[in-house]
């Protein structure tokens, strides 16, 4: 949802449609590429965690993409 309002006021600034394309894309492949090894290539008993801390993980990078988007969109106006 927060990327999505940070997409939505990126609108016409290149930079910072880049950043949170680019980390959008980078949360979604690293989040799949994990709950496939948890769930099909190293099947144990705690898999289950992958569902209690990919989130605190993802959202951990929207801070910094968060973060990142504020910096740039600063300094572009200043």
């Amino acid at each position: 949802m927060l990327l999505l309002l940070l997409s939505k006021q990126a609108g016409n600034d290149r930079l910072s449609g880049l950043i949170i394309f680019g980390g959008t894309i980078l949360i979604c492949s690293l989040s799949v590429a994990a709950v496939v090894d948890t769930v099909f290539i190293h099947i144990g008993a705690q898999g289950g965690l992958v569902f209690l801390f990919l989130p605190i993980y993802q959202w951990t990078v929207v801070g910094i993409l968060g973060l990142l988007y504020y910096a740039v969109s600063r300094s572009w106006t200043t």
